[in-house]
């Protein structure tokens, strides 16, 4: 009997049960398969979208608990890694409202605080309403540059996350609110090239 080659495009699924088939049985299965396939009654349209949607149910079923083992899992590592890391809890609205009384009294008693290399001064310009702080570059007298909750908390989240010890810069992206950020807080410390919360 002549035999003919054709190409078998597996999902991820279907090549692990295929890899579980030793090499030379593959042929038999496939060939079982389609005499099964062929055997089976067609005439009725009913019982073949029968058979489909069940199929298609168990494929689903199946993608199902993989997603959830999946999840078990990140889950689990997630926990893990913070253990090692270990993560600190801050109240962050807090550390907002403490923040922006900070940067009030900062304004009035006209603080000046140096970035890491030395070559610029800072201050606060102003505390808004709407509770944005904004920075004075007083080397170039630039006022627009400002930061709100956000900026802040996500910050300070990076910080926690990292067990209260972060690399200079990369704490906030803009330098220049995290020098502010850095000046005005009571807790945070720089020690050695990184920012630490004691």
């Amino acid at each position: 009997m002549m035999a003919t080659k054709k190409s078998l495009y597996l999902n991820d699924e279907m090549l692990s049960i295929w890899d579980s088939i030793p090499a030379d049985e593959r042929g038999e299965v496939i060939r079982k398969a389609l005499r099964d396939y062929a055997n089976q009654s067609d005439d009725d349209p009913n019982l073949r979208e029968i058979r489909k949607t069940e199929i298609e149910l168990q494929n689903l079923q199946n993608s199902l608990e993989l997603i959830k083992k999946n999840v078990g899992y990140k889950e689990m590592r997630l926990e893990e890694l913070r253990g090692e890391k270990n993560t600190m809890t801050i109240d962050y609205e807090r550390e907002w409202n403490d923040h922006l009384k900070r940067a009030r009294e900062a304004k009035q008693g006209g603080e000046i605080w140096e970035s890491y290399a030395g070559r610029a001064e800072y201050r606060v310009h102003a505390v808004s309403t709407d509770e944005r702080v904004y920075l004075e570059n007083i080397n170039t007298g630039r006022t627009t540059s400002n930061y709100q909750k956000g900026t802040f908390a996500l910050g300070l989240r990076r910080l926690m996350d990292r067990g209260g010890r972060i690399k200079q810069g990369d704490m906030i992206p803009v330098n220049m609110h995290e020098y502010a950020v850095v000046s005005l807080h009571p807790r945070l410390q720089l020690r050695d090239g990184y920012i630490v919360f004691e």
